[in-house]
Protein backbone atom coordinates (compact mmCIF):
# COMPACT_ATOMS: atom_id res chain seq x y z
CA UNK A 1 0.00 0.00 0.00
CA UNK A 2 2.76 2.03 0.92
CA UNK A 3 4.60 1.89 -2.28
CA UNK A 4 1.39 2.25 -4.69
CA UNK A 5 0.97 5.79 -2.34
CA UNK A 6 4.63 6.53 -3.61
CA UNK A 7 3.97 5.46 -7.07
CA UNK A 8 0.74 7.81 -7.28
CA UNK A 9 2.55 10.72 -5.48
CA UNK A 10 5.46 11.05 -8.12
CA UNK A 11 2.93 11.01 -10.97
CA UNK A 12 2.22 14.25 -9.81
CA UNK A 13 4.42 17.33 -11.88
CA UNK A 14 6.80 19.55 -10.41
CA UNK A 15 3.79 22.57 -10.77
CA UNK A 16 1.06 20.59 -9.16
CA UNK A 17 2.97 19.75 -6.14
CA UNK A 18 3.46 23.58 -5.56
CA UNK A 19 -0.26 24.72 -6.69
CA UNK A 20 -1.77 22.05 -4.11
CA UNK A 21 0.79 23.10 -1.42
CA UNK A 22 -0.55 26.81 -2.16
CA UNK A 23 -3.91 26.06 -2.22
CA UNK A 24 -3.86 24.03 1.01
CA UNK A 25 -1.37 25.53 3.18
CA UNK A 26 -2.82 25.22 6.50
CA UNK A 27 -2.70 21.38 5.88
CA UNK A 28 1.17 21.65 4.32
CA UNK A 29 2.73 20.59 7.68
CA UNK A 30 -0.28 17.06 7.94
CA UNK A 31 1.37 16.40 3.95
CA UNK A 32 4.60 16.55 4.86
CA UNK A 33 4.11 14.04 7.98
CA UNK A 34 2.57 11.98 5.42
CA UNK A 35 5.19 12.25 2.57
CA UNK A 36 8.30 11.62 5.15
CA UNK A 37 5.87 7.93 6.87
CA UNK A 38 5.49 6.95 3.10
CA UNK A 39 9.78 7.70 2.54
CA UNK A 40 10.33 5.70 5.75
CA UNK A 41 8.01 3.16 4.76
CA UNK A 42 10.09 2.63 0.97
CA UNK A 43 13.38 2.91 3.37
CA UNK A 44 12.42 -0.02 5.48
CA UNK A 45 11.00 -1.99 2.50
CA UNK A 46 14.58 -1.50 0.97
CA UNK A 47 13.10 0.78 -2.10
CA UNK A 48 15.45 3.22 -2.45
CA UNK A 49 16.86 2.28 -5.48
CA UNK A 50 13.66 2.81 -7.02
CA UNK A 51 13.45 5.44 -9.34
CA UNK A 52 9.58 6.63 -8.19
CA UNK A 53 11.02 6.51 -5.02
CA UNK A 54 13.66 8.79 -5.67
CA UNK A 55 11.51 11.36 -7.92
CA UNK A 56 9.34 11.67 -4.55
CA UNK A 57 12.42 11.92 -2.23
CA UNK A 58 13.65 14.92 -4.31
CA UNK A 59 10.20 16.58 -4.17
CA UNK A 60 9.79 16.47 -0.81
CA UNK A 61 13.95 18.03 0.11
CA UNK A 62 12.62 20.50 -2.33
CA UNK A 63 9.57 22.30 -1.12
CA UNK A 64 9.82 21.38 2.58
CA UNK A 65 12.47 23.94 3.79
CA UNK A 66 12.72 21.72 7.42
CA UNK A 67 13.78 17.83 6.18
CA UNK A 68 13.12 15.45 8.91
CA UNK A 69 16.41 13.79 10.82
CA UNK A 70 14.84 10.45 10.67
CA UNK A 71 14.63 10.71 6.44
CA UNK A 72 17.89 11.67 6.56
CA UNK A 73 19.42 9.37 9.02
CA UNK A 74 17.05 6.77 7.30
CA UNK A 75 18.73 7.16 4.12
CA UNK A 76 22.59 7.85 5.07
CA UNK A 77 23.36 3.91 4.32
CA UNK A 78 21.96 3.62 0.91
CA UNK A 79 23.14 6.84 -0.55
CA UNK A 80 25.36 5.13 -3.21
CA UNK A 81 21.61 3.39 -4.57
CA UNK A 82 20.31 7.39 -4.48
CA UNK A 83 23.36 8.22 -7.44
CA UNK A 84 21.31 5.65 -10.26
CA UNK A 85 19.08 8.55 -10.94
CA UNK A 86 19.75 12.46 -11.26
CA UNK A 87 16.66 13.28 -8.97
CA UNK A 88 18.37 10.96 -6.46
CA UNK A 89 21.64 12.88 -6.62
CA UNK A 90 20.23 15.98 -7.00
CA UNK A 91 18.02 15.13 -2.97
CA UNK A 92 21.09 12.97 -1.26
CA UNK A 93 22.95 17.19 -1.83
CA UNK A 94 19.98 18.26 0.05
CA UNK A 95 20.66 16.04 2.89
CA UNK A 96 23.98 16.34 2.69
CA UNK A 97 23.36 20.05 3.31
CA UNK A 98 20.87 19.45 6.29
CA UNK A 99 22.47 16.21 7.90
CA UNK A 100 24.58 15.96 10.80
CA UNK A 101 28.20 15.34 10.97
CA UNK A 102 27.59 11.68 11.78
CA UNK A 103 25.07 11.21 8.99
CA UNK A 104 27.67 12.88 6.36
CA UNK A 105 30.17 10.47 8.30
CA UNK A 106 27.62 7.32 7.32
CA UNK A 107 27.18 8.53 3.72
CA UNK A 108 30.97 8.72 3.23
CA UNK A 109 31.79 5.53 4.34
CA UNK A 110 29.11 4.08 1.76
CA UNK A 111 30.16 5.73 -1.02
CA UNK A 112 33.90 4.19 -0.26
CA UNK A 113 35.72 2.60 -3.39
CA UNK A 114 33.59 4.13 -5.79
CA UNK A 115 35.19 7.73 -5.77
CA UNK A 116 36.30 7.48 -9.23
CA UNK A 117 33.45 5.98 -11.12
CA UNK A 118 31.09 8.31 -9.09
CA UNK A 119 33.06 11.28 -9.87
CA UNK A 120 32.65 10.37 -13.59
CA UNK A 121 29.11 9.46 -13.45
CA UNK A 122 27.04 11.79 -14.91
CA UNK A 123 25.09 13.04 -12.20
CA UNK A 124 26.71 10.78 -9.22
CA UNK A 125 29.41 13.51 -9.31
CA UNK A 126 27.45 16.28 -7.80
CA UNK A 127 26.98 14.16 -4.30
CA UNK A 128 30.55 13.47 -4.15
CA UNK A 129 31.39 17.24 -5.04
CA UNK A 130 28.68 18.27 -1.89
CA UNK A 131 30.31 16.19 0.69
CA UNK A 132 33.93 18.15 -0.44
CA UNK A 133 32.46 20.97 0.00
CA UNK A 134 30.27 21.17 3.65
CA UNK A 135 32.08 17.93 5.80
CA UNK A 136 34.26 19.27 8.36
CA UNK A 137 36.42 15.69 8.92
CA UNK A 138 38.51 16.11 6.18
CA UNK A 139 40.81 13.30 7.68
CA UNK A 140 37.81 11.21 6.92
CA UNK A 141 37.39 12.69 3.50
CA UNK A 142 40.81 11.92 2.81
CA UNK A 143 41.15 8.32 4.13
CA UNK A 144 37.74 6.86 2.65
CA UNK A 145 37.76 8.69 -0.70
CA UNK A 146 40.28 10.45 -1.77
CA UNK A 147 43.06 7.96 -0.58
CA UNK A 148 41.89 6.04 -3.96
CA UNK A 149 43.11 8.29 -5.75
CA UNK A 150 46.73 8.74 -4.52
CA UNK A 151 47.32 5.31 -3.25
CA UNK A 152 46.80 4.12 -6.88
CA UNK A 153 49.74 2.05 -8.26
CA UNK A 154 49.41 4.04 -11.81
CA UNK A 155 48.00 7.08 -13.05
CA UNK A 156 45.07 5.80 -14.85
CA UNK A 157 42.38 7.04 -12.61
CA UNK A 158 44.26 10.44 -12.16
CA UNK A 159 44.17 11.66 -15.43
CA UNK A 160 40.54 9.54 -16.08
CA UNK A 161 39.58 12.27 -13.92
CA UNK A 162 41.41 15.22 -15.14
CA UNK A 163 40.55 14.23 -18.92
CA UNK A 164 36.55 14.22 -18.00
CA UNK A 165 34.21 16.43 -18.27
CA UNK A 166 32.52 15.85 -14.62
CA UNK A 167 36.02 14.25 -12.80
CA UNK A 168 37.96 17.52 -13.77
CA UNK A 169 35.22 19.39 -10.81
CA UNK A 170 36.89 17.78 -8.40
CA UNK A 171 40.26 19.80 -9.36
CA UNK A 172 38.14 22.84 -9.97
CA UNK A 173 36.72 22.63 -6.32
CA UNK A 174 39.65 22.82 -4.52
CA UNK A 175 41.70 25.04 -6.87
CA UNK A 176 39.63 27.71 -8.28
CA UNK A 177 36.59 27.30 -6.48
CA UNK A 178 35.07 30.85 -7.38
CA UNK A 179 35.41 30.58 -10.95
CA UNK A 180 32.09 31.36 -12.07
CA UNK A 181 32.63 30.13 -16.11
CA UNK A 182 33.76 26.56 -15.35
CA UNK A 183 30.88 25.52 -12.84
CA UNK A 184 27.18 25.72 -14.55
CA UNK A 185 24.52 27.47 -12.41
CA UNK A 186 22.65 24.22 -11.28
CA UNK A 187 25.89 23.08 -10.05
CA UNK A 188 26.21 26.17 -7.95
CA UNK A 189 23.26 25.74 -6.73
CA UNK A 190 23.28 22.38 -5.93
CA UNK A 191 27.09 22.12 -4.73
CA UNK A 192 28.66 25.58 -3.50
CA UNK A 193 25.54 26.40 -1.62
CA UNK A 194 25.19 25.21 1.76
CA UNK A 195 21.62 24.88 2.87
CA UNK A 196 22.33 24.73 6.26
CA UNK A 197 25.20 26.17 7.45
CA UNK A 198 25.31 25.64 11.01
CA UNK A 199 25.86 21.87 10.54
CA UNK A 200 29.57 22.97 9.48
CA UNK A 201 32.10 24.48 11.86
CA UNK A 202 34.99 25.05 9.41
CA UNK A 203 34.72 27.54 6.48
CA UNK A 204 34.75 26.35 3.33
CA UNK A 205 38.34 28.03 2.73
CA UNK A 206 39.86 26.00 5.53
CA UNK A 207 38.63 22.51 4.39
CA UNK A 208 39.60 23.10 0.60
CA UNK A 209 43.10 24.05 2.15
CA UNK A 210 43.22 20.63 4.12
CA UNK A 211 42.19 18.97 1.65
CA UNK A 212 44.54 20.31 -1.56
CA UNK A 213 47.23 20.04 0.92
CA UNK A 214 46.45 15.73 0.78
CA UNK A 215 46.30 16.03 -2.45
CA UNK A 216 49.12 18.74 -3.60
CA UNK A 217 51.89 15.39 -3.24
CA UNK A 218 50.25 13.44 -6.24
CA UNK A 219 49.38 16.49 -8.03
CA UNK A 220 52.94 17.48 -8.25
CA UNK A 221 54.40 14.00 -9.42
CA UNK A 222 51.81 13.08 -11.90
CA UNK A 223 52.36 16.78 -13.84
CA UNK A 224 56.63 15.47 -13.85
CA UNK A 225 55.83 13.29 -16.41
CA UNK A 226 56.28 13.78 -19.83
CA UNK A 227 53.72 11.55 -20.90
CA UNK A 228 51.06 12.85 -18.49
CA UNK A 229 51.63 16.55 -19.79
CA UNK A 230 51.19 16.22 -23.34
CA UNK A 231 48.01 14.16 -22.54
CA UNK A 232 46.95 17.18 -20.51
CA UNK A 233 47.53 19.62 -23.20
CA UNK A 234 45.76 17.93 -25.85
CA UNK A 235 43.24 17.89 -23.82
CA UNK A 236 40.13 20.14 -23.50
CA UNK A 237 39.33 19.61 -19.75
CA UNK A 238 43.30 18.04 -18.94
CA UNK A 239 44.65 21.53 -20.62
CA UNK A 240 42.30 23.46 -17.73
CA UNK A 241 43.31 20.97 -14.92
CA UNK A 242 47.08 21.44 -15.99
CA UNK A 243 47.05 25.47 -16.08
CA UNK A 244 45.17 25.57 -12.50
CA UNK A 245 47.84 22.96 -10.88
CA UNK A 246 50.54 24.85 -12.52
CA UNK A 247 49.49 28.39 -11.01
CA UNK A 248 49.03 26.60 -7.73
CA UNK A 249 51.95 24.43 -7.25
CA UNK A 250 54.44 25.88 -10.65
CA UNK A 251 58.14 25.55 -9.94
CA UNK A 252 61.18 25.56 -11.53
CA UNK A 253 61.33 21.83 -12.07
CA UNK A 254 57.82 21.56 -13.42
CA UNK A 255 58.35 24.29 -16.06
CA UNK A 256 61.68 22.36 -16.90
CA UNK A 257 59.64 19.20 -17.50
CA UNK A 258 56.63 20.97 -19.04
CA UNK A 259 59.55 22.42 -21.93
CA UNK A 260 61.05 19.39 -22.15
CA UNK A 261 57.61 17.44 -22.84
CA UNK A 262 56.62 20.48 -25.54
CA UNK A 263 60.37 20.14 -27.44
CA UNK A 264 59.94 16.46 -27.59
CA UNK A 265 56.45 17.00 -28.97
CA UNK A 266 56.47 19.82 -31.75
CA UNK A 267 53.41 18.82 -32.94
CA UNK A 268 51.37 20.70 -29.82
CA UNK A 269 51.83 23.30 -31.55
CA UNK A 270 49.35 22.52 -34.28
CA UNK A 271 47.14 21.32 -32.11
CA UNK A 272 44.31 24.19 -30.61
CA UNK A 273 44.20 23.04 -27.20
CA UNK A 274 48.04 22.75 -26.61
CA UNK A 275 48.30 26.03 -28.75
CA UNK A 276 45.82 27.81 -26.43
CA UNK A 277 47.08 26.61 -23.29
CA UNK A 278 51.10 27.01 -24.15
CA UNK A 279 50.06 30.93 -24.57
CA UNK A 280 47.98 30.66 -21.60
CA UNK A 281 51.29 29.58 -19.62
CA UNK A 282 53.42 32.10 -20.76
CA UNK A 283 50.59 34.82 -19.96
CA UNK A 284 50.30 33.62 -16.46
CA UNK A 285 52.82 35.73 -14.99
CA UNK A 286 50.99 38.97 -16.21
CA UNK A 287 48.62 37.95 -13.58
CA UNK A 288 50.24 36.76 -10.64
CA UNK A 289 53.61 38.59 -10.63
CA UNK A 290 55.59 35.60 -9.95
CA UNK A 291 58.79 34.17 -10.97
CA UNK A 292 57.36 30.97 -11.91
CA UNK A 293 55.40 32.11 -15.25
CA UNK A 294 58.40 34.09 -16.80
CA UNK A 295 60.84 31.03 -15.89
CA UNK A 296 58.78 28.99 -18.18
CA UNK A 297 58.80 31.66 -21.35
CA UNK A 298 62.22 32.31 -20.78
CA UNK A 299 62.80 28.16 -20.75
CA UNK A 300 60.51 27.47 -23.71
CA UNK A 301 62.33 30.49 -26.10
CA UNK A 302 66.10 29.19 -24.59
CA UNK A 303 65.11 25.25 -25.48
CA UNK A 304 63.93 26.58 -29.08
CA UNK A 305 66.81 28.48 -29.87
CA UNK A 306 67.11 29.35 -33.41
CA UNK A 307 64.31 26.93 -34.24
CA UNK A 308 61.80 29.65 -33.08
CA UNK A 309 60.33 29.83 -36.83
CA UNK A 310 60.98 26.37 -38.09
CA UNK A 311 59.56 24.50 -35.08
CA UNK A 312 57.20 27.30 -33.31
CA UNK A 313 56.07 29.05 -36.48
CA UNK A 314 55.90 25.90 -38.47
CA UNK A 315 51.97 26.49 -38.44
CA UNK A 316 49.62 29.74 -37.90
CA UNK A 317 48.52 28.58 -34.36
CA UNK A 318 52.14 28.56 -33.20
CA UNK A 319 52.82 31.86 -34.76
CA UNK A 320 50.38 33.27 -31.59
CA UNK A 321 52.33 31.32 -29.60
CA UNK A 322 55.14 32.99 -30.49
CA UNK A 323 53.31 36.33 -30.18
CA UNK A 324 52.86 35.75 -26.75
CA UNK A 325 57.05 35.38 -26.38
CA UNK A 326 57.69 38.97 -28.06
CA UNK A 327 55.60 40.40 -25.88
CA UNK A 328 57.00 39.22 -22.71
CA UNK A 329 59.78 40.72 -21.22
CA UNK A 330 61.96 38.03 -20.03
CA UNK A 331 62.64 37.06 -23.75
CA UNK A 332 64.11 39.86 -25.70
CA UNK A 333 66.07 37.69 -27.70
CA UNK A 334 62.55 36.56 -29.19
CA UNK A 335 62.11 39.00 -31.21
CA UNK A 336 65.79 39.60 -32.59
CA UNK A 337 65.29 35.99 -33.80
CA UNK A 338 62.30 36.78 -35.65
CA UNK A 339 63.63 39.98 -37.16
CA UNK A 340 66.14 37.99 -38.94
CA UNK A 341 63.77 35.43 -40.36
CA UNK A 342 61.34 37.76 -40.97
CA UNK A 343 61.53 36.88 -44.48
CA UNK A 344 60.75 33.42 -44.03
CA UNK A 345 57.69 34.37 -42.16
CA UNK A 346 56.04 35.72 -44.73
CA UNK A 347 56.96 33.22 -47.33
CA UNK A 348 55.28 30.92 -44.47
CA UNK A 349 51.86 33.12 -44.25
CA UNK A 350 51.42 33.29 -48.52
CA UNK A 351 52.13 29.23 -48.03
CA UNK A 352 49.80 29.12 -45.40
CA UNK A 353 46.17 27.98 -45.84
CA UNK A 354 45.18 29.82 -42.31
CA UNK A 355 47.45 32.29 -41.71
CA UNK A 356 45.70 34.74 -39.32
CA UNK A 357 48.72 33.96 -36.68
CA UNK A 358 51.11 34.72 -39.31
CA UNK A 359 49.16 38.57 -39.89
CA UNK A 360 49.37 38.79 -35.95
CA UNK A 361 53.03 38.37 -35.70
CA UNK A 362 54.16 40.19 -38.50
CA UNK A 363 51.65 43.23 -37.27
CA UNK A 364 53.96 42.98 -34.27
CA UNK A 365 56.95 43.01 -35.74
CA UNK A 366 56.38 45.98 -37.58
CA UNK A 367 55.01 48.13 -35.34
CA UNK A 368 58.55 49.13 -33.86
CA UNK A 369 59.91 49.68 -37.29
CA UNK A 370 56.73 52.21 -38.26
CA UNK A 371 56.96 54.05 -35.49
CA UNK A 372 60.91 55.09 -36.60
CA UNK A 373 59.36 56.25 -39.70
CA UNK A 374 56.62 58.64 -38.10
CA UNK A 375 57.38 62.47 -38.72
CA UNK A 376 57.32 63.83 -35.58
CA UNK A 377 54.88 66.78 -34.76
CA UNK A 378 55.26 70.24 -34.72
CA UNK A 379 56.20 71.74 -31.15
CA UNK A 380 54.63 75.23 -32.04
CA UNK A 381 51.97 76.43 -34.60
CA UNK A 382 53.32 78.35 -37.34
CA UNK A 383 51.82 81.99 -37.25
CA UNK A 384 49.62 83.20 -39.88
CA UNK A 385 49.69 86.79 -41.04
CA UNK A 386 45.52 87.59 -41.67
CA UNK A 387 45.17 89.72 -45.24
CA UNK A 388 44.00 93.10 -44.21
CA UNK A 389 40.10 93.36 -45.90
CA UNK A 390 40.18 95.97 -48.65
CA UNK A 391 37.18 98.20 -47.91
CA UNK A 392 34.51 98.90 -51.21
CA UNK A 393 32.42 101.97 -51.33
CA UNK A 394 29.02 101.18 -51.63
CA UNK A 395 27.26 101.71 -54.91
CA UNK A 396 23.16 101.65 -55.87
CA UNK A 397 22.12 101.03 -58.95
CA UNK A 398 18.12 100.85 -60.08
CA UNK A 399 16.46 97.59 -61.08
CA UNK A 400 15.47 97.48 -64.61
CA UNK A 401 12.13 96.30 -65.30
CA UNK A 402 13.60 94.80 -68.51
CA UNK A 403 14.22 91.22 -67.44
CA UNK A 404 16.74 90.47 -70.23
CA UNK A 405 19.07 93.53 -69.34
CA UNK A 406 22.42 92.70 -68.31
CA UNK A 407 21.47 95.18 -65.10
CA UNK A 408 18.63 93.04 -64.24
CA UNK A 409 20.64 90.05 -64.31
CA UNK A 410 24.71 90.34 -63.06
CA UNK A 411 25.72 92.71 -60.63
CA UNK A 412 28.40 95.27 -61.48
CA UNK A 413 31.08 92.87 -60.74
CA UNK A 414 29.83 90.50 -62.67
CA UNK A 415 28.41 88.04 -60.43
CA UNK A 416 25.18 86.43 -60.67
CA UNK A 417 22.67 87.91 -58.64
CA UNK A 418 20.18 86.21 -56.33
CA UNK A 419 16.45 85.25 -58.38
CA UNK A 420 15.03 87.23 -55.62
CA UNK A 421 16.79 89.98 -56.28
CA UNK A 422 16.21 90.11 -59.65
CA UNK A 423 12.07 90.01 -58.59
CA UNK A 424 13.30 93.40 -56.52
CA UNK A 425 10.55 95.98 -56.78
CA UNK A 426 11.52 98.85 -58.90
CA UNK A 427 13.98 101.94 -57.73
CA UNK A 428 15.06 99.61 -55.05
CA UNK A 429 18.94 99.76 -54.47
CA UNK A 430 21.64 96.62 -54.10
CA UNK A 431 24.67 97.03 -52.09
CA UNK A 432 27.70 94.97 -53.35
Amino acid sequence: MAMNSVFLMTTLQCQVWKTYLQKKSEKKDNIKRHVEKVLLKAVEKEGVHYAFFQSLLWEYTRFFDEISKDVISGVADHAIHLLSTRNGALALCKLIGHGSAKDRKRMVKSLKGYTVSTLTHSHGYLALLKLLQVTDDTVLLQKNLLAEITNADNDEDLMSLALDNKGSKLFFLLLCPDSQSIFYEDEIDVVLKHENPDTSKKSDTIRRAELLQFLQPTLIEFCQKEENLVKLLTSHFGSKVLLEIFSKFGDDSMSTKLVSAIFASSELFEDSNACRTIQKLINIKHESNDNTSSSFASKLAEKFNDRLVSNIGASSRGAFVLTALIKCHDCDAVKSELLRDQELLLKKSKDAKYAKGYDVLLDLLNEDDEAKDKVAPLKEKATVVATPRRKTRSMSIESSTDDESVSSLYSAGGTPLRRSARKATKNKSYKY
